[in-house]
């Protein structure tokens, strides 16, 4: 399903160096368009920001 999608590999070295750590806060918070299209939910109104910032976190230990 990853592939379909066309979501990022985060155990990959290159993609954890490219990974913004405030657009991904951001990303998670407000969700993300694509030429009108929604690539992501928003998770704003269910995640406070320290869990937020919790996650972005996490995603750092998938690197291999």
């Amino acid at each position: 399903m990853g592939r379909k999608t066309e979501c990022r590999d985060y155990t990959d070295g290159k993609v954890q160096a490219s990974l913004d750590d405030a657009k991904a806060f951001k990303s998670i918070k407000e969700g993300l368009t694509e030429d009108g299209k929604e690539r992501m939910k928003a998770y704003g109104d269910k995640l406070t920001d320290d869990q937020i910032k919790s996650l972005v976190a996490y995603v750092h230990t998938f690197k291999k």
